[in-house]
């Protein structure tokens, strides 16, 4: 795809960016496991160019295999479930001998992401990184955004790249507006996350419509007046009360682990092929004990996951609220997951952030290129939950 450049005026970044650093071999979830990992045909070449040991050229020469349909594309052979670099201590062979410039561009910055927003680059990572997750669980401060200018000479300038594809939208001329909305939103705590939502998803609805009928210098103005609305304390005070619906709940949840994550875990609250009101209770109760002084956990979780899915356009071809009914299943799917790993007897926080890395890695990761988006928005549609009701009985 096309792309421009584009100056970029100041970065923005949670607080956590800054400090966060790889911890290799003692992480207990390597990125270098059962992950497909791609190299450019370029990458490669500068690696078999490098002088080193004939045990790593044996393993350079044998570990690549192109993609389908994709001369310039390569992923690494994998050992297993073992990439063939990764040392015996879970360090990088490749690293190690010739350091971190002869990386693919994917090994060398993941799980680090940035993203251009109306003048701005968000720098953020990925939470199906393991040290991120742990970050987002036990930092109430880490999704703090801050500021600060590039740091460039006088006669530089700093970019961003940007798809040709976004500068078709006209709302993107106030994506910056967009996303310091939502993030805003999302970010109140003076009441539970799951309501933080769904007045998000109303929000999200009312402007989609309004981009639809091309009213886009409306936003602005628009955005004033439903930041008024999201401080309604009747409107907060019955999306407080809306009770679970678990039919409604566990039909989609179910439809969306079958056709997209395939995961086993939601076996831990199954009796018979269905999820067990009961067990899926006593997995919650068990993780807001655990979480009790960290009630910030699922929120910094749920931020982080609007940086991800790209505030809240993770795919182009779908309007803004198909995207944020996107961003809400990912949200709920994390949430069941957490719940099923404590409802087991050695339920743990660490299943939990291994569980939920596991979703980020489907809903956060080429979103915008994956067939993932296509599918979950053809379950949501197919079983009508592209309403904030549904939203809400979904997410509380």
């Amino acid at each position: 795809m096309a792309q421009n450049n584009v100056s970029a005026q100041f970065f923005r970044q949670p607080r956590y960016y800054s400090s966060f650093s790889c911890i290799g071999g003692s992480c207990p979830m390597s990125c270098c496991l059962i992950w497909r990992v791609d190299w450019t045909k370029s990458e490669i070449e500068k690696l078999k160019n490098a002088e080193c040991s004939d045990e790593l050229r044996t393993l350079v020469d044998n570990s690549f295999m192109p993609l389908k349909d994709n001369n310039e594309r390569f992923a690494i052979k994998m050992n297993g479930s073992r990439c063939p670099f990764l040392t015996e201590d879970n360090f990088c062979f490749i690293q190690r001998e010739l350091g971190a410039e002869y990386l693919s561009h994917t090994c060398a910055v993941y799980p680090r992401h940035s993203e251009f927003s109306g003048g701005a680059v968000f720098n953020y990572c990925n939470l199906s990184c393991y040290q991120v997750m742990d970050t987002l669980c036990n930092d109430g401060e880490c999704m703090i955004l801050e500021n600060y200018r590039p740091r460039v000479k006088k006669d530089k300038k700093t970019y961003a790249n940007i798809n040709t594809k976004a500068l078709n939208h006209p709302e993107f001329n106030y994506r910056h507006q967009l996303f310091d909305f939502f993030y805003d939103i999302i970010s109140d705590d003076s009441h539970s996350v799951e309501t933080s939502i769904v007045l998000g998803a109303l929000a999200a609805q009312s402007l989609s419509k309004l981009i639809s009928s091309g009213a886009y210098n409306k936003i602005p103005d628009s955005l004033a007046a439903f930041k008024a609305q999201m401080k309604n304390p009747e409107q907060i005070r019955n999306i407080e009360n809306i009770k679970p619906n678990y039919e409604v709940k566990f039909r989609f949840l179910s439809e969306l682990n079958k056709n997209v994550t395939e995961s086993n875990i939601i076996e831990f609250i199954s009796e018979d092929g269905l999820i067990s009101i009961d067990k899926y209770n006593e997995g919650m109760r068990r993780f807001c004990d655990d979480f009790a002084e960290r009630p910030f956990a699922m929120r910094n979780i749920a931020l982080n996951l609007l940086l991800e899915l790209k505030m809240p356009f993770a795919n182009l071809d779908y309007d803004l609220f198909e995207n944020y009914c996107y961003y809400a299943a990912a949200f709920a799917l994390i949430k069941l997951f957490a719940y099923a790993v404590y409802a087991v007897p050695n339920g743990s926080e660490f299943g939990f952030k291994t569980a939920s890395a596991y979703v980020d890695r489907f809903f956060a990761h080429d979103n915008d290129s994956s067939d993932n988006f296509k599918k979950i928005s053809d379950i949501l549609k197919e079983l009508n939950f592209v309403s904030p009701a549904y939203l809400a009985l979904i997410v509380k």
